[in-house]
């Protein structure tokens, strides 16, 4: 889709009342994205937080920069859709080779950090089955549903918790207390899911994540 496609259907979505998030763009500091900002501001259009997703080597400070850059370069709240320690040069033979105590020791050095970002409001954890040839070691769900180590791991910033999702109606239900929350998102795509997580007391506080809102933009601009 072009910039100028989207820049067209913008409006649309800004009919629904809901924040909107900008496109998440394969580079969040590209081209494309800072034509598509530019143009939001001539056209006096509203993007309310930039969307960035992230599946690289386990490198947390390149991660940080990547999320304080986009940060610094559009000035909205960061909400970061998805993102995992991926390796794009394996293959069936041989898979991912950063192994599951890099992605351990990337997820405890990022999320802290995360969390003390007062311009990142949202964050969720991309996975996959543990076949996966690129991402198995992110997977924080075993074939049999329970967690695996980086799950635990993963749960343990926040408070496993039961929802239901509806990838076709964007809508979420969760059972929950007064402190800190899990979610589940299903791609409406692919069917593989991305995990929100929340640490805070109240919806004012912490990175949790509405779902309606992002999957109507990505049904609107598949339209």
């Amino acid at each position: 889709m072009t910039v100028d496609e989207a820049i067209a259907l913008w409006p649309e979505l800004e009919k629904t009342g809901l924040r909107l998030g900008s496109p998440a763009a394969v580079k969040s500091t590209g081209d494309w994205m800072v034509e598509f900002m530019q143009k939001v501001k001539d056209k006096n259009l509203r993007v309310d937080f930039v969307t960035i997703h992230w599946y690289a080597p386990p490198n947390a400070d390149s991660f940080i920069k990547k999320v304080t850059d986009t940060y610094n370069l559009f000035g909205k709240p960061i909400w970061i859709t998805e993102f995992a320690v991926a390796d794009w040069n394996s293959t069936d033979e041989t898979p991912t080779k950063y192994t599951e105590q890099e992605v351990i020791d990337f997820m405890n050095n990022v999320i802290p950090r995360l969390e003390k970002l007062s311009f990142v409001e949202r964050y969720a954890w991309k996975t996959r089955n543990t076949s996966d040839k690129y991402m198995k070691t992110s997977a924080i769900f075993e074939d049999s549903g329970d967690l695996t180590t980086v799950g635990k791991l993963y749960a343990s910033f926040g408070k496993e918790e039961t929802i239901t999702s509806s990838p076709t109606l964007g809508s979420v239900q969760k059972t929950s207390d007064k402190s800190s929350d899990t979610y589940v998102q299903t791609n409406v795509n692919t069917g593989s899911d991305s995990i929100f997580n929340r640490n805070g007391t109240d919806s004012s506080n912490g990175k949790y994540y509405y779902l309606s809102a992002i999957v109507l933009i990505i049904l609107v601009l598949l339209i």
